[in-house]
């Protein structure tokens, strides 16, 4: 584990007026906006029953048509860590992640197909339809990803396929706020060992959702030092 980012994250229950973020524009010459704002955006369930923590197959839908026809594109956590900020001039970049590794995130149907309704079918379709908005996103899970488990390996292999990220949410969705070192580094270890059963090569767990935005008082940096990671 190289890096992990913590923190809140946006939970997404509805859109109003665009963030400031992109560019701006000087009589004709557009230039980046070092100082604006990156909405990163939290989902849980893809489902017909909207709640605050579950969004419809169409709210989702309309979700990627907002953030497109207000300029956004989809970026990676990668290039949010890295500050790798090389988006097409005039775009702005907007992080979708996704907490729990619900089925309803990613789910294959009994044909071998993805389920259009599932989150990665919706972005796969819009992506589609609109390519330059790309599909970027990183699911946070516990155990048994994605409700499937026969299948676990064959969807990290996809979403790796298709530029996704797996990160760290713990393996029973505990409260982390108040562990000491070795406590936190115990279940960190436990979930790395659990999902490199499935991960392919080259696919890395860096990053790390505090389940019920239970922040930790241990510092990040100092248990990454530690050999076992």
């Amino acid at each position: 584990m190289k890096e992990i980012i913590f923190g809140l994250v946006l939970l997404i229950n509805s859109l109003s007026n665009p963030l400031q973020t992109g560019s701006l524009q000087i009589g004709k010459i557009e230039i980046a906006n070092e100082f604006g704002k990156i909405p990163i955006l939290e989902y849980h369930h893809i489902d017909s029953k909207p709640s605050l923590y579950s969004r419809s197959a169409g709210q989702f839908k309309n979700d990627l048509l907002w953030f497109y026809d207000n300029g956004y594109v989809s970026f990676s956590l990668d290039d949010f860590a890295n500050s790798n900020f090389t988006i097409p001039a005039g775009k702005k970049p907007v992080v979708f992640t996704f907490d729990d590794g619900i089925m309803s995130q990613f789910h294959y149907l009994d044909d071998g197909s993805i389920d259009p309704d599932c989150a990665v079918g919706i972005m796969d379709s819009f992506f589609v339809e609109h390519p330059d908005f790309g599909r970027a996103a990183t699911f946070f899970v516990n155990d048994n990803p994605f409700g499937q488990p026969q299948m676990i390996k064959k969807k990290f292999e996809y979403l790796q396929k298709t530029g996704r990220i797996i990160g760290f949410h713990t393996r029973k969705h505990v409260n982390m706020r108040n562990f000491p070192f070795q406590k936190m580094k115990e279940i960190l270890l436990d979930q790395t060992t659990y999902l490199s059963e499935f991960m392919p090569n080259g696919m890395n767990l860096r990053y790390l959702a505090y389940p019920f935005g239970g922040v930790s008082k241990v510092k990040m940096e100092d248990l990454v030092k530690e050999k076992d990671f």
